[in-house]
C-alpha cells in the first residue's frame, strides 16, 4: 500500500497541533522535564540468556531493572503508571538481526518520556529473554512460546513490585497502586496480552498446536512444574516467585503490533486493551499463523493479531469503558471509522520512501528498493549498532552493507524527528483511554479560579476544625505536608462546603489541596 509522505505528515501534523486554554494533566504534555531512576532492580529470576551466548551450559539467575520516568516537579503523591516493555523478537540485540532488543531503545525511551511529561509515571522493563534461532521448526516454536510466557511471568513480577514497594518500602515513585497499565512492542506485546488473558497452564496444554506430539506421551510446551504458572507465583525449574502476595491485576493492556497465542485465552471480564497495527495487515475478525519473517516457518498457528484481539474483546463487552467515555476526537474518530466500529484500535500507515539504494557494492548484486515502513516509531544510532555489527566473530557482511539493506528491507528511513511524531500520535491516543479506565482527573492547579470561585479557607491559623467553602461543588480534597506525604484525603464529595477535624493533623505548615470540576486551588494551612 502506497501511502504519500505529505498527507501522512500532514494527518500527523494536525494531530499534535496543541489545544487551546488550559493544559490538562494526562491528556497533554504539561511538565518540561523528566526525571529517570535507572537500573532499579524489580526481582531475580532463571534466564537461559547465558545459554545462547554461549557464556553457560545452564540456566541461572538474573537480575531483572527497570528504567522509571516521573515528570520532574510534581507534587502529586500518588501517579498512575504505565508500563512499556521493549520489541526484539525475545533476543538480544545484535544477535536478533536488529539494533533493537533493549530497555533504552529510542522508541521505548520516547513513549516514557511522553508520557510521563502528561503526569505519569512511566516504566521501561528490561526482561527474561533467550530463545534458540537456530534449532528445528519444533525447537523454535517452542522456545518462542516459552519466551514469550517468561515475559509474561516478568510482566506480573514488576507489577507485584511497585505494590510491594508502595506497600512495604516507602513508595519513593509515588505511585497510585490501583492505576496500572501495561504493554509492549511488537514480540512483547504479545507478553501484555498473555498477562490480561492467560490465567493457567492448561489454557497452553490443552491445545495441541502448543503440544509436541513427536514424544510418547506427548508433552506440552510449557510445563508448570517447570516453568511456573503463568503469573509466574510458584517456585519451579526456570522460575523463582517474586512478591507473590501481592496481587498484579492492571487496568488495560497496550499492545503495539503484537498478538496473542490463541483467541480462547479472551474471557469476558478480561481488561480492555489499547492496540496498534498496520492498515495494510487490518483483517477484522480473523486469525493467522504467525512467522517470524514473512514467508518463514509457523511457529503459532491460528494466532490472534491486535484486529482480532479488539474485535473479540469488544464482542465480550471488555472495550466497554472506553466506549462508555463517548470520545470524540478527530484521531478516535478517525480510528473507529476505519476499523469498522472498533473501539481501542488505531490502524496507522508507515511512510512509502520511494527510494532504491546499492547498498552492496559487488558487481551483479542486486538493488535495494525500500518498502512501506514496518515500525515507523524505531530509530537507532547506526554508528553503536555497526560497531557491534563489525564486532561479531567471522563476520562476512560489513555494517554499511547490512545498515544499509535493513532500512531498505524496514522501509525505515531511520528519520529520529518522524518516528517521534508517530510516538506523539500513539501516546494521543493511549492517554485518553487510560483517564478512562482508571478514572483519572485531568484538572491542573490554577490558583486564578480562587475568586471566581469565592472560595475560602478558614479559620486560618487552625487548632480544631478547618472549613472549605466555595460557590461550587468541591469534588476532592487532599492535605499533604511538606514533604508531600498525605496527611488527609477525601473524594467524591460533591459539596460546596467541606469541615475537617484538624486535632490529629501534625502541627506545622501543610498545604490543601482543593478540586473542583474546573481545575484545582491550592492553600498552605498552618496547624497550630
Amino acid at each position: 500500500m502506497k501511502v504519500d509522505f505529505y498527507k501522512t505528515f500532514a494527518f500527523l501534523f494536525v494531530l499534535l497541533i496543541p489545544c487551546l486554554g488550559t493544559a490538562q494533566r494526562y491528556m497533554e504534555e504539561v511538565f518540561d522535564e523528566v526525571t529517570v531512576t535507572e537500573d532499579v532492580k524489580y526481582g531475580t529470576n532463571i534466564s537461559i540468556v547465558q545459554i545462547i551466548l554461549g557464556l553457560s551450559s545452564e540456566p541461572g539467575p538474573e537480575d531483572l531493572k527497570m528504567d522509571v520516568y516521573e515528570p520532574a516537579g510534581d507534587d502529586l503523591t500518588e501517579r498512575p503508571v504505565v508500563i512499556f516493555a521493549h520489541r526484539g523478537d525475545f533476543l538480544p540485540p545484535v544477535i536478533n538481526q536488529t539494533p533493537y532488543g533493549s530497555k533504552r531503545d529510542s522508541a521505548v525511551v520516547e513513549i516514557c518520556k511522553d508520557m510521563a511529561k502528561r503526569g505519569f509515571v512511566a516504566i521501561s522493563m528490561a526482561y527474561r529473554i533467550g530463545w534458540n534461532p537456530f534449532g528445528n521448526d519444533k525447537e523454535i516454536k517452542e522456545g518462542v512460546l516459552q519466551a514469550s510466557y517468561r515475559l509474561s511471568q516478568d510482566m506480573h513480577n514488576v507489577v507485584r513490585y511497585l505494590r510491594y514497594h508502595a506497600a512495604e518500602e516507602g513508595n519513593t515513585f509515588k505511585i497510585d497502586v490501583d492505576k496500572i497499565a501495561i504493554g509492549g512492542f511488537d514480540s512483547a506485546g504479545w507478553g501484555a496480552a498473555s498477562l490480561a488473558h492467560l490465567k493457567t497452564v492448561e489454557q497452553v496444554q490443552n491445545l495441541v498446536k502448543f503440544v509436541d506430539l513427536s514424544t510418547v506421551p506427548p508433552t506440552p510446551f510449557v510445563i508448570e512444574e517447570v516453568h511456573g504458572n503463568p503469573q509466574g507465583t510458584n517456585e519451579a525449574f526456570l522460575n523463582i516467585p517474586n512478591y507473590p502476595s501481592y496481587s498484579s491485576e492492571v487496568n488495560a493492556i497496550i499492545n503495539i503490533e503484537g498478538g496473542l497465542g490463541d483467541l480462547s485465552w479472551i474471557e469476558e471480564g478480561d481488561v480492555p486493551m489499547i492496540a496498534f497495527q498496520r492498515r495494510s495487515g487490518f483483517a477484522g475478525a480473523g486469525i493467522r499463523d504467525v512467522s517470524l519473517t514473512a514467508g518463514g516457518s509457523i511457529i503459532i498457528p491460528t494466532g490472534a493479531f491486535p484486529d482480532t484481539l479488539v474485535f473479540r474483546s469488544q464482542e465480550l463487552g471488555n472495550q466497554d469503558p472506553f466506549i462508555e467515555a463517548g470520545l470524540t476526537d478527530e484521531l478516535t474518530m478517525n480510528a473507529v471509522e476505519s476499523t469498522g466500529g472498533l473501539e481501542g484500535l488505531l490502524l496507522y500507515d508507515g511512510f512509502k520512501v520511494d527510494l532504491t539504494v546499492q547498498c552492496d557494492p559487488t558487481p551483479g548484486a542486486d538493488a535495494d528498493t525500500y518498502g512501506n515502513n514496518t515500525y515507523p516509531w524505531n530509530w537507532y544510532d547506526e554508528t553503536v549498532f555497526g560497531a557491534a555489527w563489525d564486532g561479531i566473530e567471522n563476520q562476512t557482511i560489513p555494517s554499511p552493507i547490512y545498515i544499509c539493506a535493513f532500512n531498505a528491507n524496514q522501509g525505515n528511513p531511520n528519520d529520529a524527528a518522524i518516528s517521534k511524531m508517530f510516538i506523539d500520535t500513539m501516546t494521543n491516543y493511549i492517554a485518553p483511554r487510560l483517564i478512562a479506565v482508571m478514572n483519572l482527573s485531568t484538572a491542573t492547579v490554577d490558583n486564578d479560579l480562587k475568586p471566581s470561585l469565592a472560595f475560602k479557607v478558614f479559620p486560618n491559623p487552625v487548632s480544631d476544625v478547618l472549613t472549605f467553602s466555595a460557590n461550587e461543588a468541591v469534588t476532592a480534597i487532599q492535605i499533604v505536608d511538606m514533604s508531600g506525604r498525605v496527611i488527609y484525603q477525601a473524594t467524591d464529595l460533591e459539596l460546596s462546603k467541606r469541615q475537617i477535624e484538624v486535632k490529629g493533623f501534625p502541627k506545622g505548615m501543610l498545604v490543601a489541596k482543593v478540586q473542583f470540576d474546573r481545575g484545582i486551588v491550592t492553600e498552605k494551612i498552618l496547624i497550630h
